[in-house]
């Protein structure tokens, strides 16, 4: 007896599309976690700014390659006026223990105004403290503004 072949894709073009439906899946999981991870990026950012007062841009130092973080005060007297800081991040040593990062103030304009410069030469020179002058910037804002 013959046997008709049965028409239809072979295995190899039955294959070649469950691998299709499965990269498509997986892209349009992929779009779901990226707009997810957006979305919650932008909560984080909304939520430092209410709360601590700054605006924060990351970025990339072009020259170093390092990562930097801009601080925007909303009691600034302009957008202009900004702190870029240069991460560099802690590493966990072979035997375990923790070195932990800092961060490095970069000269920027505002930073090296009259107006700020005591505080980065008390606080960051001085007391080798970002979160000191930090908080120290923000009350003197704070009191300009509601002052004026």
């Amino acid at each position: 007896p013959t046997f008709a072949p049965t028409p239809g894709p072979s295995v190899a073009e039955a294959d070649l599309i469950v691998t299709r439906r499965r990269v498509a899946d997986l892209e349009k999981r992929e779009q779901r976690y990226l707009a997810m991870f957006k979305q919650k990026i932008s909560t984080f950012r909304e939520a430092c700014y209410l709360i601590f007062g700054y605006k924060v841009d990351m970025g990339e130092d072009k020259a170093t390659g390092s990562t930097t973080f801009t601080l925007r005060s909303k009691f600034a007297a302009n957008d202009e006026d900004a702190l870029t800081f240069a991460l560099e991040p802690g590493k966990v040593g072979a035997t375990g223990g923790d070195v932990p990062g800092r961060v490095t103030l970069l000269p920027t304009p505002y930073s090296e105004s009259a107006e700020v410069k005591l505080g980065v030469e008390t606080f960051v020179t001085r007391f080798r403290s970002v979160p000191g002058f930090v908080a120290n910037l923000t009350m003197e804002l704070f009191n300009r503004q509601t002052t004026a």
